[in-house]
């Protein structure tokens, strides 16, 4: 991948990590799970998107907490990888896995050059999957629900 696009993706990866930030649990008390709950639906969702698109990831931000409310936090993390096909037929094999895994999901941006799958759980918890340019790098950001911080 050159310089450029790692330079654009991570960019994007940062929009959609605050984006989450400000809108997957925002209100304290929402979402009452520990650390380790939260901790495991990340690692739940990073699973079944890997799954579904069979090609090697690598982890752009490491599993970090992350405020979500003055006394709330959440895990979230970002993943980047090279594309097996083209940016449809990636989007629908990952909605599938989503919806299955219980997600509701969305194309955000349908209609533009750059398409993010966002799916989101009941609870809050929020995923967006993206492949910017067609052929280009493919990547993802999750973040868990929140939960009471020192739990």
């Amino acid at each position: 991948m050159n310089s450029a696009m790692k330079t654009r993706w991570l960019a994007v990866a940062a929009l959609l990590l605050s984006l989450h930030a400000l809108t997957a649990c925002g209100s304290p008390g929402r979402n009452e799970m520990t650390s380790e709950e939260a901790r495991e639906q990340l690692s739940t969702a990073v699973d079944v998107v890997k799954t579904a698109t069979g090609q090697g990831w690598v982890v752009d931000i490491e599993p970090t907490l992350l405020g979500c409310s003055r006394a709330h936090s959440q895990w979230t993390t970002s993943w980047s990888g090279s594309p097996t096909t083209d940016r449809d037929s990636s989007y629908a094999s990952v909605r599938e896995a989503l919806e299955e895994a219980g997600f509701a999901t969305y194309i955000n941006g349908e209609h533009t050059t750059t398409p993010v799958l966002s799916a989101q759980a009941a609870d809050g918890f929020g995923l967006d999957y993206s492949q910017p340019i067609e052929g280009g790098p493919v990547g993802f950001n999750v973040s868990s629900g929140c939960f009471p911080e020192g739990e």
